[in-house]
C-alpha cells in the first residue's frame, strides 16, 4: 500500500458559458501549480453545440524502462488531444460546422473527455495512479474529464454481479474499484445507493453510473461491472433517465459504457 496523499475536490460554480478562463491551484505555504486554462461549455439547448473526444483503455506509457507493462500509444493519444483542445475554434476541424467558429479570436472551443473504461491500468500498484494523474494533466486541466468503469477498474474475485455468460475475473488487481472511487468526481444523480448502501467506515461507490446535459446532448453513462440487468436498480435508473429526457432541450442522446454490448 502507498498513502497517496491528500486527493482535494473543489466544487465551482456560477461559470460565464462559452467563457475562456485562467485558473491555479495551491497555497503560499506549499507552492502554487503553472497557469492553466479552460473554456466552459456552451449553454444547453437545442441549437447549441459540443466537442467530444471519446476513447478507452489508456493507460501510461513511461520515459524508462520498467517491469510494468505499459500502453506506449497512450502518449501519441494524450498529444494529439491535447493539439485538438488547444487550437483557436477558426483552425478546428469541425470549424465549417460550428455557428461560434470566427475567423480572428485565439480562444479555442469548448470541449469534453470521455474516457470510457479501464482508465491507469493500476491494478492495485499505487503509484501508477499518481503517475496518471500527472500524465494526463496536460489535457484533463484543459476540459471535463468524464470517466466511467471498466474491468481494470473493479473486477475482483467475489464481486456482488457475475453470471454464467460473463467474463469478470480479478482484472482491478485487488482495487475493487476503490482508487476509481477516491479520484474522480462525476455527477451523482445515479441511485448508486439503492444498489451499494453506504456501510459505516467503508469508502462509498461512486462514478458507477451518471448522466449530464451538454450543448444538445444528453449523456449517459452506464456501468458493465455492476448489475444491469432488467429490474436491478441501474437499469431502472436508465429507464427512467431516458424518460425523463427533453427532446426540445437535448434532441441527442449519447449512451456510452466500458464493455460492448454485442459481440460476436
Amino acid at each position: 500500500f502507498r498513502d497517496p496523499g491528500l486527493i482535494a475536490g473543489v466544487l465551482l460554480a456560477t461559470f460565464r458559458p462559452s467563457t475562456r478562463y485562467f485558473y491555479r491551484f495551491g497555497s503560499n505555504q506549499t507552492g502554487w501549480s503553472q497557469v492553466m486554462i479552460f473554456v466552459t461549455p456552451h449553454p444547453v439547448g437545442p441549437n447549441s453545440e459540443v466537442n467530444v473526444v471519446a476513447f478507452g483503455d489508456l493507460g501510461i506509457g513511461m520515459a524508462f524502462e520498467s517491469k510494468y507493462e505499459q500502453q506506449t500509444p497512450s502518449l501519441t493519444t494524450i498529444n494529439r488531444v491535447g493539439q485538438a483542445l488547444s487550437l483557436p475554434a477558426y483552425k478546428s476541424a469541425f470549424s465549417h460546422l460550428s455557428k461560434h467558429a470566427d475567423s480572428v479570436g485565439s480562444t479555442p472551443p469548448p470541449w469534453t473527455i470521455m474516457h470510457i473504461g479501464d482508465i491507469s491500468y493500476a491494478r492495485g500498484l499505487a503509484w501508477i495512479w499518481d503517475w496518471f494523474g500527472g500524465y494526463t494533466q496536460p489535457i484533463a486541466s484543459q476540459a471535463p474529464y468524464i470517466v466511467s468503469m471498466g474491468n481494470h477498474e473493479y473486477d475482483y474475485t467475489g464481486q456482488p454481479f457475475r453470471t454464467n455468460w460473463t467474463d469478470y475475473n480479478t482484472d482491478s488487481g485487488g482495487e475493487c474499484g476503490i482508487p476509481y472511487y477516491a479520484r474522480f468526481h462525476m455527477p451523482d444523480n445515479g441511485d448508486v445507493e439503492a444498489m451499494y448502501p453506504p456501510v459505516k467506515g467503508q469508502p462509498s461507490p461512486r462514478n458507477l453510473y451518471f448522466s449530464y446535459n451538454q450543448g444538445p446532448v444528453h449523456f449517459i453513462i452506464t456501468n458493465a461491472e455492476t448489475n444491469f440487468t432488467a429490474g436491478s436498480p441501474q437499469y431502472n435508473w436508465i429507464v427512467q433517465d431516458l424518460a425523463s429526457v427533453q427532446r426540445s432541450v437535448t434532441p441527442w442522446v449519447v449512451f456510452s459504457g466500458h464493455r460492448p454490448m454485442y459481440s460476436s
